[in-house]
This record gives structure tokens, sequence and C-alpha cells, in this order.
């Protein structure tokens, strides 16, 4: 198979939606998906179509089939979950993009996974800086006359990967580790809000976290209380990815841990994109 994007359906809509968001995404962005070689596959064409398409070399994106398609990240070829049409499709395969050229590595991954966008502040938080961090994020995004839903998703989710970045990885990685600052980034573009959390610890693995998300989904959305937890690092992952529109995962094992949700300003869609991006530590800087 060469390079490129290949998609893998029996639905000429998906097909067409493909084409159609693809030829509006800027030349950067469809430079590096003809530099690469990922193959879109249908969750709904079954498992023996999804076993042929592993056995070939391409990295693998997931399109349709809802929220149950986040169940497919588990396979190690799996980075991407795909809406199958509507306003977020452009900028999940965007992303899909800037993840496979490791534009997203680069220092700042919220000002990648935005479009001629803006990082409004970026800060280190401590535990006692959490609510001040909170607080001046929602007081930035509030002057942008961001409407009430996506701010309450956004403040939502900082609350919650700052408490995995403060609480729980610390937590993972035991008493006798040196406490870390985690580092906290909001901003905007045209069409989203946009959070970032890295913490300094990288102790999430790409199992955990599908693990916590699937394992939630079957619990209805029910978290794992925290107390009972064996992998803190992972917990809350869940609700956070059920009300963002984007949400990517970069995992430098033994470095960091970094997640950036971005939230439509104005669309209120039912599918969601996820990209899991685990790294060779080496290769991060």
């Amino acid at each position: 198979m060469g390079k490129g994007l290949v998609c893998l359906s029996d639905d000429a809509a998906i097909h067409v939606a493909l084409r159609q968001a693809q030829a509006t995404l800027a030349p950067r962005d469809q430079q590096a998906l003809a530099s690469h070689e990922v193959s879109v596959i249908d969750a709904r064409l079954g498992e023996a179509a999804f076993e042929d398409a592993v056995a070939g070399g391409s990295t693998l994106a997931v399109i349709g089939g809802g929220d149950d398609a986040q169940a497919f990240l588990q396979h190690p070829k799996v980075a991407h979950v795909l809406p199958a049409r509507g306003a977020l499709l452009p900028r999940a395969l965007a992303l899909l993009a800037r993840v496979e050229a490791a534009e997203v590595f680069d220092g700042d991954a919220l000002a990648a996974c935005l479009t001629a966008g803006t990082t409004l502040a970026r800060m280190s938080v401590w535990p006692r800086d959490k609510l001040a961090c909170i607080d001046a994020c929602v007081r930035d995004l509030q002057i942008l006359g961001t409407k009430r839903r996506p701010l309450g998703d956004a403040q939502s989710a900082l609350d919650e990967l700052l408490m995995n970045a403060l609480i729980d990885a610390p937590a993972v990685a035991g008493p006798l580790a040196p406490g870390r600052a985690a580092t906290a980034a909001w901003g905007y573009d045209a069409e989203y809000i946009g959070i970032a959390v890295r913490d300094d610890y990288g102790l999430l693995s790409k199992a955990q976290f599908v693990g916590s998300i699937v394992a939630a989904r079957s619990r209805g959305g029910a978290p794992i209380e925290r107390a009972n937890a064996t992998q803190g690092a992972g917990i809350g992952l869940y609700l956070v990815a059920s009300r963002v529109s984007h949400f990517v995962v970069l995992i430098a094992p033994g470095h960091f841990t970094e997640v950036v949700c971005l939230f439509h300003r104005h669309a209120q869609e039912v599918d969601r994109s996820l990209h899991v991006a685990p790294q060779v530590a080496a290769e991060m800087r």
C-alpha cells in the first residue's frame, strides 16, 4: 500500500465526507497526510475487515461507530478515532495529520492543535495553584464570549486533568518521587477553544488510557473511585473524553504525558475524535 489516506468502507457517504474534509485542509496538513501511510477503516465493517487492515503496515484510524469505536484504540496500530461526518471531521483529519507528522511534539502541543490560533496563557501549577489556574482560564475564555456549554466543559476538563497531573500521577509514582508542577495552557482559534495539561511523570500508557475510558463506558460512564483504583493517573479521562470535540493524548513514557482538549465554540456534535500518540522517549526533547 502506498502513502496517503486510504478509506476502507462500503459507505459512499463516508468516502465523500473524507474527500470533502481533506479538501478543506491547509497545505501543510494535506502534505502530511500524503507523506504517511494511514488506513481509515469503517468501524461497522466487522472483525474480519479489521484484521485484514491490521495485517498491513499502515497506521489505522477508525471512523464511525460512535463511542463504541473507542475500543478499537486498544489495538497497538490504531491511533485515531474519527467522526463519520459533520463539522468536526475537518479538524479531526488535521489533528491526525499533525500527530502523524509529530508536530504536536514540537514544544507547544496546544498551538499545534489549534489552527492559526492563540495560546492565551501557559502556567506552572502546583496543588495550591489549582483553583487559581481554573479561575484564570475561565475568565480568559469568558472574555472571548464563549458560550456556557463549551466553557463549562472546558472548566470541568481542566479540573479533572489537573487532578490527574497533581494528585493521581504523583500517587502512582510513589512517596519517594520528587514533587513536580503540572503545566496548564489554554487558547482559541476561530472554531475552537482549547486546554492542555502536561505532567512530567510520564506514567500513563496507551493501554491504561484506553482501558480507563472503555471500562468507564461499560459502567455507563461511572468512573472508578480513586480510592479503589490501581492506576490513578487514568481516572476520570472517560468523563473528559465524553465532553470534548477532539481529544489528543501525547505519551512519552518516563518523560511526560500531555492531554489536549478542543471544544467547538458552536457545533454540538455527538461524535468526537480521539488521537493517542505514544512516542519513543528518546525522541522527546
